[in-house]
């Protein structure tokens, strides 16, 4: 069975995390998130994504990413993604989904027309505002 941490901004996105887990189960996800103060910002990279691998996603198999507004501002969000990713002795690579909120899809891709007429979404200016710096 995979288990999903859910990396989001807290105050913008907690709504949206409660949702997913109401509505997929509880049994389902990490229930963990990195707190302000957890960890000491001045720490070196590969430290923090070892706490993070380690303390946060130990258990888990999938790392879902709600990409809100400021979801890019988020002081671990990069490093929650890289511990992801990262392969470790104890500790294999999780699955990555990003998951754009509805309230900014529209900033971030547009809708073009194709010369056939039919529409397609590309990135807009602000996609490197949101996803790019994440």
């Amino acid at each position: 069975m995979h288990k999903t941490f859910i990396s989001y901004h807290h105050d913008n996105e907690q709504e949206y995390k409660e949702d997913i887990i109401k509505e997929f189960g509880e049994d389902n996800f990490i229930d963990k998130s990195v707190g302000d103060g957890e960890i000491d910002r001045d720490l070196d990279e590969s430290r923090i994504m070892e706490i993070i691998r380690t303390d946060y996603l130990q258990d888990s198999t999938v790392t879902l990413v709600l990409v809100g507004s400021e979801t890019a501002k988020r002081p671990f969000v990069n490093s929650e993604i890289q511990a992801s990713l990262r392969d470790t002795k104890n500790n294999k690579h999780n699955g990555l989904l990003a998951v754009v909120i509805d309230e900014i899809y529209d900033l971030i891709y547009t809708t073009i027309k194709c010369s056939c007429g039919c529409e397609a979404r590309t990135k807009s200016p602000f996609y490197d505002i949101y996803i790019y710096r994440i």
